[in-house]
Protein backbone atom coordinates (compact mmCIF):
# COMPACT_ATOMS: atom_id res chain seq x y z
CA UNK A 1 0.00 0.00 0.00
CA UNK A 2 1.67 3.20 -1.29
CA UNK A 3 1.25 6.93 1.43
CA UNK A 4 -0.10 9.79 -0.49
CA UNK A 5 1.92 12.44 0.39
CA UNK A 6 1.31 16.11 1.62
CA UNK A 7 3.06 19.04 0.81
CA UNK A 8 0.71 22.26 1.64
CA UNK A 9 2.34 24.86 4.42
CA UNK A 10 0.46 24.52 7.42
CA UNK A 11 2.16 27.23 10.09
CA UNK A 12 1.88 30.72 9.27
CA UNK A 13 5.16 32.06 10.14
CA UNK A 14 6.25 35.24 12.14
CA UNK A 15 8.79 37.32 10.58
CA UNK A 16 9.90 40.80 10.43
CA UNK A 17 8.82 43.01 7.92
CA UNK A 18 10.57 42.03 4.32
CA UNK A 19 13.54 44.23 3.45
CA UNK A 20 13.12 45.75 -0.45
CA UNK A 21 16.34 44.44 -2.23
CA UNK A 22 17.66 46.75 -4.06
CA UNK A 23 18.29 46.00 -8.59
CA UNK A 24 21.33 48.30 -8.78
CA UNK A 25 23.99 46.73 -10.75
CA UNK A 26 26.48 48.95 -9.19
CA UNK A 27 28.72 47.77 -6.34
CA UNK A 28 29.36 51.47 -5.03
CA UNK A 29 28.31 51.91 -1.24
CA UNK A 30 24.55 53.08 -0.81
CA UNK A 31 24.00 56.59 1.08
CA UNK A 32 20.59 56.45 3.21
CA UNK A 33 18.79 59.92 4.11
CA UNK A 34 16.65 60.17 6.72
CA UNK A 35 14.31 62.64 7.43
CA UNK A 36 11.01 62.83 9.72
CA UNK A 37 7.57 62.28 8.89
CA UNK A 38 4.37 62.04 10.57
CA UNK A 39 2.65 59.27 10.47
CA UNK A 40 0.09 60.27 7.97
CA UNK A 41 2.85 60.78 5.31
CA UNK A 42 4.10 57.33 5.95
CA UNK A 43 3.41 54.78 3.13
CA UNK A 44 2.06 51.39 4.52
CA UNK A 45 3.73 48.61 3.57
CA UNK A 46 2.22 45.26 3.06
CA UNK A 47 4.41 41.86 2.30
CA UNK A 48 4.58 40.01 -0.32
CA UNK A 49 2.10 37.07 0.08
CA UNK A 50 2.26 33.12 -1.42
CA UNK A 51 -0.91 31.79 0.17
CA UNK A 52 -3.22 33.89 -2.20
CA UNK A 53 -1.92 32.27 -5.35
CA UNK A 54 -1.19 28.90 -3.62
CA UNK A 55 -3.98 27.26 -5.60
CA UNK A 56 -2.15 27.76 -8.54
CA UNK A 57 1.67 27.33 -7.61
CA UNK A 58 2.91 23.90 -8.47
CA UNK A 59 3.55 21.72 -5.78
CA UNK A 60 6.81 20.31 -4.99
CA UNK A 61 7.65 16.57 -6.38
CA UNK A 62 7.92 13.93 -3.44
CA UNK A 63 11.08 12.00 -5.01
CA UNK A 64 10.49 8.29 -4.84
CA UNK A 65 13.55 7.36 -2.93
CA UNK A 66 13.08 9.92 -0.21
CA UNK A 67 8.92 8.38 -0.19
CA UNK A 68 10.50 4.54 0.09
CA UNK A 69 13.26 5.13 2.57
CA UNK A 70 10.26 7.00 5.09
CA UNK A 71 12.13 10.61 4.67
CA UNK A 72 9.43 13.56 6.10
CA UNK A 73 10.99 17.22 6.69
CA UNK A 74 9.88 20.43 6.96
CA UNK A 75 11.44 22.95 4.60
CA UNK A 76 11.83 26.93 5.43
CA UNK A 77 12.82 28.62 2.20
CA UNK A 78 13.91 32.11 1.89
CA UNK A 79 12.37 33.70 -1.44
CA UNK A 80 13.22 37.05 -3.24
CA UNK A 81 10.42 38.25 -4.47
CA UNK A 82 9.96 40.59 -7.68
CA UNK A 83 8.02 43.68 -7.64
CA UNK A 84 6.18 41.83 -10.41
CA UNK A 85 5.65 38.17 -8.09
CA UNK A 86 8.27 36.10 -9.53
CA UNK A 87 10.69 34.89 -7.79
CA UNK A 88 14.23 35.96 -8.29
CA UNK A 89 16.51 33.75 -6.09
CA UNK A 90 15.02 30.98 -3.36
CA UNK A 91 17.29 29.72 -0.75
CA UNK A 92 17.02 27.42 1.98
CA UNK A 93 16.95 28.80 5.22
CA UNK A 94 16.22 25.83 7.01
CA UNK A 95 16.92 22.39 5.66
CA UNK A 96 14.59 19.38 6.27
CA UNK A 97 17.79 17.16 6.93
CA UNK A 98 17.48 15.80 3.48
CA UNK A 99 18.92 17.43 0.69
CA UNK A 100 16.72 15.60 -1.79
CA UNK A 101 13.70 17.22 -0.46
CA UNK A 102 15.01 20.46 0.22
CA UNK A 103 16.12 20.59 -3.81
CA UNK A 104 12.80 19.29 -4.73
CA UNK A 105 11.05 22.09 -2.65
CA UNK A 106 13.83 24.80 -4.19
CA UNK A 107 12.70 23.71 -7.90
CA UNK A 108 8.85 23.90 -7.53
CA UNK A 109 9.34 27.62 -5.35
CA UNK A 110 11.61 28.57 -8.19
CA UNK A 111 8.40 28.64 -10.45
CA UNK A 112 5.80 30.10 -8.23
CA UNK A 113 3.80 33.27 -8.80
CA UNK A 114 3.85 35.37 -5.33
CA UNK A 115 1.50 38.89 -4.57
CA UNK A 116 4.36 41.22 -4.71
CA UNK A 117 5.13 43.61 -1.38
CA UNK A 118 3.92 46.99 -1.70
CA UNK A 119 4.86 50.12 -0.29
CA UNK A 120 1.71 52.00 -0.82
CA UNK A 121 0.28 51.36 -3.89
CA UNK A 122 4.04 50.49 -5.88
CA UNK A 123 4.41 46.72 -5.49
CA UNK A 124 8.46 46.52 -4.44
CA UNK A 125 11.29 43.62 -4.43
CA UNK A 126 11.03 42.03 -0.79
CA UNK A 127 12.08 38.64 0.57
CA UNK A 128 9.64 35.80 2.16
CA UNK A 129 9.79 32.72 4.24
CA UNK A 130 7.77 29.80 2.48
CA UNK A 131 7.42 26.72 4.50
CA UNK A 132 7.31 23.31 2.65
CA UNK A 133 6.04 19.95 4.37
CA UNK A 134 6.79 16.62 3.08
CA UNK A 135 4.85 14.11 4.94
CA UNK A 136 3.85 10.64 4.08
CA UNK A 137 0.48 9.87 5.08
CA UNK A 138 -0.98 6.30 5.58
Amino acid sequence: MQKAPEYAPVEPVSEPPPTPVSNTASSAPVTTTTTNTTATNAEQFTEANFRANYAHNPKPEYPMIAKSRGWQGKVMLRVQVSPEGLSDSVAVEHSSGHEMLDESAVEAVKKWKFIPAKRGETPVASSVIVPIIFTLRE
